[in-house]
């Protein structure tokens, strides 16, 4: 079942949209979770489980922290140059971050979710830095108590 980072992540993500999520079962959540259309939860509710070695809140505090910072490269990367040189600058940010993140972020740069220029990229790695923050500000308060 969720570890206590996981319900707390869940709870604060998106202002507790996906809380709903608590009321499954496993198999029930682990399909609500490939099926909710939102690659960043699955890359959190997967990054802060058990069996990831995520078992306190110091522990999901780091995980966050480090998601923020690979991300912030591959932000960084996409105003590095324009176009081609901006696609390079991300593919070697990319070799630096979790699979996980790695599969968030090519999904959600990905022309087919509708990214098409280095400014969307940019805008769309903005909000999963902050969509990050604040599970990460809202999520752990007390949890290791």
């Amino acid at each position: 079942m969720y570890n206590k980072m996981q319900i707390a992540a869940l709870n604060a993500y998106e202002n507790g949209e996906f809380a709903y999520l608590l009321n499954k079962n496993q198999a029930d959540l682990e399909d609500g979770l490939e099926t909710c259309g939102d690659g960043l939860l699955r890359f959190i509710v997967t990054e802060l489980s058990t069996e990831e070695g995520c078992e306190r809140a110091v522990d999901a505090c780091c995980r966050l922290a480090a998601a923020m910072r690979q991300l912030q490269a591959v932000q960084l990367a996409t105003i590095a140059e324009p176009g081609r040189a901006a696609a390079m600058a991300i593919q070697t940010a990319l070799e630096l971050c979790d699979a996980g993140l790695i599969r968030f972020i090519r999904t959600e740069l990905s022309t087919e979710e509708g990214c098409v220029t280095d400014a969307d990229a940019y805008n769309r790695v903005g909000t999963a830095i902050r969509k990050l923050r604040a599970v990460q500000v809202a999520g752990f308060h007390g949890e290791d108590d």
